[in-house]
């Protein structure tokens, strides 16, 4: 689940002069957790302006059960092709 919440804004090019040099954050933190499950929030800002809000929620699934699943057999296959190539 990840839930993602845009706010309007005017360009910061035109306002600051710094046309295309603008440097944005990308913060993440870990706000809670329960069990296997990890809920996250980030933010994107421009100086003190909130640009776009998330929270999501991350399952953490054990490698073998993932690798005994038609899609965890592909991306080990996937994988192990890139590392030796």
């Amino acid at each position: 689940m990840l839930g993602l919440r845009r706010r309007a804004r005017r360009d910061p090019a035109a306002a600051s002069g710094r046309r295309g040099r603008d440097r944005l954050l990308i913060r993440a933190a870990l706000t809670g957790e329960r069990g296997r499950r990890l809920h996250i929030r980030g933010e994107i800002t421009d100086g003190a302006e909130v640009l776009a809000e998330a929270r999501g929620a991350f399952l953490h699934v054990p490698l073998e059960h993932f690798l005994a699943t038609p899609e965890g057999r592909a991306s080990a296959d996937a994988w192990r092709a890139r590392l030796n190539e």
